[in-house]
């Protein structure tokens, strides 16, 4: 449970300072009309890339050191329901952080953003 916590603090955070960076970017979204939903969902695919190309980087040397015991007396055992629901928590915890920026970005003027 932990790890979840400090995974999707993370993953918040990593998204929360990319909006920042580009703050005149998504103002210029909603400037042009995009929706809460629009911007909403450009942050949403981020967090699914984020667990798609995170989710490798974990799951990869489990499976390597699995590969590695086989035929050890210490055997480690990776189940394919247990890969598959990892897969599903992993992606669900990266949206689940990246619909916290998307409630900044909801209360954003495109107009504070551009005055000098």
């Amino acid at each position: 449970l932990l790890g979840l916590l400090v995974g999707t603090a993370i993953v918040a955070q990593i998204l929360y300072s990319s909006v920042m960076e580009y703050l005149p970017q998504y103002a210029v979204m909603k400037a042009l009309g995009a929706s809460n939903g629009d911007v909403a969902g450009v942050l949403v695919r981020q967090g699914l890339w984020t667990a798609a190309l995170g989710f490798p980087g974990g799951w990869l040397p489990s499976a390597s050191a699995a590969a590695a015991a086989e035929g050890s007396p210490m055997r480690i055992l990776i189940p394919w329901w247990l890969v598959l629901g990892a897969l599903l928590l992993v992606t669900g915890m990266c949206v689940a952080a990246s619909l916290l920026p998307a409630r900044k970005l909801a209360r954003l003027s495109p107009g504070e953003v551009f005055r000098v």
